[in-house]
């Protein structure tokens, strides 16, 4: 009854999760000794029953070991993914450069002048033929 009443109390497991019939198997598979009462010893015998301390050991070892190899994975494909993203953006906006805007930026059409502003730029000869421009 005290085990019941640990269960229902102290850790709040109500009856629909797990019923009294269950706590009374529960508590026979614990007195394993038929004495009528549950002790800390029966409660660590039926917890460490058919457990091998060391098998358990090496598994979280072995686990500890993947979880870094996942770590450093993941490391590598967010490095990888804004490498990409990048290369994506670099792209993108090479994309938008039409053959006027190339030929612009090869004779040194690059300035720091802002938009609007009067260019104070000699004019540039053309690299194309007229019939290119035309046909542009």
């Amino acid at each position: 009854d005290e085990i019941r009443c640990a269960l229902r109390r102290a850790w709040k497991i109500p009856a629909e999760i797990i019923s009294d019939a269950e706590v009374s198997l529960l508590f026979n598979m614990l007195d394993s000794h038929r004495s009528g009462y549950v002790g800390i010893d029966d409660l660590i015998d039926f917890l460490t029953t058919d457990a091998d301390v060391e098998a358990l050991e090496e598994q979280v070892a072995s686990a500890s070991g993947t979880l870094e190899q996942l770590r450093q994975a993941l490391d590598t494909l967010v490095e990888e993914l804004h490498c990409k993203t990048l290369a994506w953006k670099i792209d993108e906006v090479c994309s938008r450069v039409t053959p006027t805007k190339g030929l612009d930026l090869q004779c040194g059409g690059l300035s720091s002048e802002k938009p609007g502003e009067p260019s104070q730029r000699r004019p540039r000869q053309s690299l194309l033929k007229p019939e290119s421009i035309d046909a542009l």
